[in-house]
């Protein structure tokens, strides 16, 4: 079980989706925020997490447009893909993407993906 200090932003449209995420996570220990579109730089740097889960499909952009306009503003934190559209499933490790996990995914996969990327970030803090 992770300290509640460990914050992850997840990035869901569907609020089912998002909610599941959440009772998920918070059951892990996490600190969680959701949002639900592809403008999220201020929420980002507001909440500060220490992974981000963003769905691909999203509302304004995609996750790989996400992804690329964190790293371009200097935001590195560990992210987390999650989608069922084909092409993401093949193009993310291209896209500065972290991990990738296909809808649906498995809880299990969820929960080690993120405590591993949560200790990477907090190794090299």
């Amino acid at each position: 079980m992770q300290d509640t200090d460990t914050r992850v932003l997840v990035i869901e449209d569907d609020p089912e989706v998002a909610s599941v995420i959440r009772e998920i996570l918070e059951c892990e220990g996490y600190a969680v925020h959701t949002h639900s579109h592809g403008d999220c730089l201020d929420v980002v740097r507001e909440f500060e997490p220490h992974v981000i889960v963003c769905d691909y499909m999203l509302p304004l952009r995609n996750g790989q447009a996400i992804v690329s306009q964190l790293r371009a503003e200097g935001v590195f934190v560990p992210f987390i893909m999650v989608s069922a559209a084909r092409q993401a499933s093949s193009d993310w490790r291209h896209w500065g993407v972290d991990a990738f996990l296909s809808k649906p995914f498995d809880i299990d996969h969820l929960i080690t993906s993120v405590n591993r990327l949560a200790s990477r970030y907090e190794d090299a803090s």
